[in-house]
């Protein structure tokens, strides 16, 4: 039994499939080590399809130097955002139920199948299970209806509407005995694992802090904590509405921007769901990424207005240089005071000798100046700031053949 740990682990290993992520990449016969118990792992087999984006490997426990086959784990990773190819495939299989010849959920199905046959030659015995991240925990869970298998995923979109008749039929019976084969470990405030809905059942929230960013609650490094013996922190908690979510990837925006976008970002995750957008959505890339797209274009432009926030700052503690240095030169006296044997009128020629008063203290021209250029870049980070975020509203605007299929869903 792998501990959640472990499980999380290997769906991280499985993106070093890719060449491009590690050099050189996992092939058969590469080992790694996973859990906090450091538990080596066999890589069995491994495939990776430059055009589609795939990458998948199979893996076993190495136990007493062996590797042990009575149980074998496939592991998928998930989206890689710099290739065009795991974006499209997102779009395709995820968002528009695409699961035919040439995409990435076929590809899962086809290696799933050689690796169990190729195992089976030499271990009958042996139980197979599947695990991944992102686009890859979806096709973890796919894979696993499919084959009557046990899943486990990490943020992966619910892929219910892309199972097979049979496979939906396995696993309602499952759930009607009172188990599910399958767990999808979501953070509550995850867009990606939260964008289909929990058809299958297998979603088990994890709580965390807001405010991480579009993808902070979603990669593998930062949407989970672990406890010392691999089980995670904050399991359980409740899923959150569409609405909650959409306030959360806002919430760095000014606050007078949050309440235009939050419907915004509401809006395109719940449409997402609907059969006719999804049916434009997995057949048309540009669509592909709007509700990415437009929620990162919000964080930079949150993260650059958050500049202004800081230049402000500067400017406040400008202002209050002159009313901090009286403070003490003003302590300073109420001190001296209680000194009998020294006069105020020896406190006052004191601070005129050494030029104590705030106004000898201070540049005021070079404050001014620091403020001067303070304004400037302030209007500067408010202007690429509101520029960003008009480009959104631009984009969503324009997007006409999107729009179209939005409008009269009510």
């Amino acid at each position: 039994m792998t501990t959640q740990k472990e499980d999380h682990d290997i769906a991280k290993e499985a993106y070093l499939v890719d060449p491009l992520a590690r050099d050189p990449p996992y092939t058969a016969g590469s080992r790694f080590k996973v859990g906090p118990d450091d538990v080596e792992y066999l890589v069995y087999d491994s495939h990776h399809d430059p055009v589609s984006g795939f990458q998948g490997m199979a893996v076993v426990p190495v136990v007493a130097g062996k590797p042990d086959f009575s149980h074998v784990t496939i592991a998928f990773a998930g989206t890689n955002p710099e290739h065009r190819a795991d974006i499209l495939a997102d779009t395709m299989s995820v968002v528009g139920g695409d699961t035919g010849p040439g995409t990435q959920a076929s590809e899962a199905m086809e290696f799933a199948r050689r690796v169990r046959e190729s195992v089976k030659k030499e271990h009958p015995e042996a139980s197979y299970s599947t695990v991944g991240h992102s686009l890859g925990g979806w096709q973890a869970m796919l894979v696993a209806a499919e084959f009557g298998w046990a899943g486990v995923s990490f943020n992966g979109p619910d892929p219910w509407d892309s199972l097979s008749p049979r496979a939906k039929e396995w696993l309602q019976r499952q759930r009607d005995a009172g188990r599910n084969p399958m767990v999808n470990y979501v953070n509550e405030w995850d867009l990606i694992g939260n964008l289909s809905g929990n058809g299958t059942g297998a979603a088990k929230y994890v709580g965390g802090p807001r405010g991480k960013g579009p993808f902070g609650h979603h990669d593998l490094e930062t949407a989970y904590e672990f406890n010392a013996d691999g089980s995670l922190k904050r399991l359980g908690v409740e899923g959150r509405s569409d609405w909650e979510i959409s306030q959360n990837q806002v919430a760095g925006l000014p606050a007078g921007l949050q309440p235009q976008f939050t419907p915004i970002i509401a809006g395109l995750y719940g449409r997402l769901r609907l059969p006719l957008v999804g049916e434009v959505v997995g057949t048309i890339a540009s669509g592909a990424t709007v509700l990415v797209d437009t929620v990162a274009a919000l964080d930079l432009a949150s993260s650059i207005g958050s500049l202004g926030i800081s230049l402000e700052a500067i400017k406040a503690a400008n202002a209050g240089l002159p009313g901090q240095l009286q403070s003490v030169l003003d302590a300073g006296r109420s001190t001296v005071s209680m000194i009998p044997f020294v006069t105020p009128a020896d406190v006052e020629e004191c601070i005129s000798t050494h030029r104590l008063n705030p106004h000898q203290r201070i540049d005021l021209d070079a404050v001014a100046e620091v403020d001067r250029r303070v304004d400037t870049h302030t209007l500067v980070v408010a202007q690429l700031s509101e520029g960003v975020v008009k480009a959104v509203v631009h984009t969503l605007e324009q997007d006409g053949q999107w729009a179209s299929r939005f409008s009269p869903l009510r």
